[in-house]
């Protein structure tokens, strides 16, 4: 019940702003990603701050309210969808293709994450390596030392004493499942289904807003999964491409030289070892569609029309996004964000980044338009006054301060030049991302710049707290790269 209340009063509140230039697909798989993370992180809230302990009184509380959320949003949300359906032109997004991708992706990743909780620490390099601990922060809010916690207080089960400075906010939520009666198992694995079939659907949609096709939106998500090639070239230079080679259990973790490999390693490296990655990423992409939608309404002259199968996806002419709803959007996007620092910091640190290389192109119009400049403030106000307080109080150990965040260049430890790795990685795929991003027009070229920025950010600099952190960069950019990529590769294919 508490799940279903905080999705589907997202999902209302979603529709009720913003449809129909978003559609309800976006909304829907958007209402999935948010709705379960914001969910934990306000029981996570109450919990702490009203009842002191994880109870299922505080699951009661934090349900009324979500589902009292439900019935106000909801009936806003259902005059809308009326009034979009008398509209003449009814947006269409592919919709069988993304019902068969998403079914297909839901039963391979069911699969996987079912395999993965059943494997014990260190029995697989990149499944499942982490269950233990994570076993542990569960059971440490429903038997043990966190009990009874705070928020600003949340202590270690591994060293007694000492606070618990990590991004526990998916654990968080495992152990509310778990409180409410699932097995520890269904309640990892669940709520890992229902991010994994958001990032795919979101990761499928922002493509098709991006690439106006359905079969370069399809060909990106497989780019994704697959990262790009990422290790292939590596691969075929270590094992040679062969049947036996490529139907072998440990070519997607090492080479036959025992090097880590990143082909296949976006699904089996990040997103069944990591959780924090799980839940992160989709969030990622809410923030980004969200600031798409947004900046491409905020053009002068500029009325965005995506063209698929004759009609008209999510933004109509004669309705385009008011000042208002533009505002509200950039600042759901900033709310978005800002659930990030204690499910994956890095991505929060990537959602600060983001907009400074698209505010740069657009400085001349932010220095004269105060309205367009205001926008972007209200994208900041949450992602800041949100998030950062996250930061400070959980993430940071006591005495400790801040650190360095910025450690040292990415390469300076690398043998080999950067062009050299990133060739053995991805191949082509990032001279073809940068020469088709110059292809682009005006408005889509300047929001890849801010994405790009992500890439560039991540080899020069060294994230905290080890270098291996800076994948969560580099996949960010990759999410959004391959939409360009098969842009690009649509326009060579159907070009006469």
């Amino acid at each position: 019940s508490y799940e279903f209340s905080c999705i589907s009063a997202t999902f209302g509140f979603l529709v009720r702003e913003f449809y129909p230039h978003l559609t309800l697909h976006e909304c829907i798989f958007a209402s999935l990603a948010i709705g379960h993370v914001g969910g934990c992180l306000f029981l996570f809230l109450v919990s702490g701050l009203l009842f002191g302990e994880l109870s299922s009184s505080s699951l009661i509380f934090a349900t009324l309210l979500f589902l009292a959320g439900t019935y106000y949003f909801g009936r806003g949300a259902y005059q809308k969808i009326q009034w979009a359906s008398s509209l003449k032109s009814v947006p269409s997004t592919g919709t069988k293709t993304l019902y068969l991708l998403t079914l297909i992706w839901f039963i391979i990743f069911s699969i996987l994450v079912l395999i993965s909780t059943q494997r014990t620490s260190g029995s697989s390099p990149s499944i499942g390596e982490d269950l233990s601990f994570h076993l542990g922060l569960i059971n440490s809010f429903r038997h043990g030392i966190n009990r009874s916690f705070r928020p600003w207080k949340v202590e270690s089960f591994l060293m007694s004493g000492e606070w618990l400075a990590y991004p526990l906010l998916p654990d968080f939520g495992a152990a509310a499942l778990a409180e409410a009666g699932f097995s520890q198992e269904d309640a990892i694995e669940l709520p890992g289904i229902i991010m994994g079939v958001s990032l795919i659907g979101l990761l499928y949609l922002f493509n098709l807003r991006f690439t106006e096709n359905v079969g370069a939106s399809v060909f990106g998500v497989l780019l994704v999964i697959f990262s790009g090639g990422m290790g292939f070239v590596s691969f075929i230079l270590d094992d040679g491409l062969s049947w036996r080679a490529i139907a072998s259990v440990d070519f997607v973790e090492t080479t036959s030289e025992g090097k880590k490999l990143g082909w296949l390693n976006f699904v089996f490296d990040v997103l069944l070892s990591s959780r924090g990655a799980l839940f992160g990423y989709p969030l990622f992409l809410c923030v980004v569609l969200f600031l798409y939608v947004a900046y491409l309404h905020s053009q002068p002259q500029i009325v965005p029309q995506t063209k698929i199968s004759g009609t008209t996806l999510s933004s109509f002419t004669s309705y385009g996004l008011s000042r208002v709803q533009r505002k509200r959007l950039f600042a759901v996007a900033g709310i978005s964000a800002s659930l990030l620092p204690l499910t994956q910091p890095q991505l929060y640190l990537a959602t600060l980044v983001l907009p400074i290389p698209i505010m740069f192109f657009e400085l001349p119009r932010l220095l004269e338009d105060n309205f367009y400049l205001f926008h972007w403030i209200g994208y900041y106000i949450p992602l800041l006054g949100l998030g950062f307080p996250q930061v400070v109080v959980c993430l940071v150990r006591p005495g400790q301060g801040f650190g360095t965040l910025l450690m040292s260049r990415f390469f300076s430890e690398m043998n080999s030049s950067i062009f050299w790795y990133w060739f053995e990685a991805l191949g082509g795929f990032v001279i073809l991302s940068i020469g088709f991003a110059c292809l682009l027009p005006r408005a889509k070229f300047r929001f890849y710049a801010g994405v790009f920025g992500l890439f560039i950010f991540g080899n020069v600099f060294t994230l905290q707290p080890v270098k291996i952190n800076n994948i969560v960069f580099l996949y960010a950019w990759l999410l959004i790269a391959s939409g360009v990529v098969c842009l690009g590769l649509h326009r060579i294919w159907s070009s006469q």
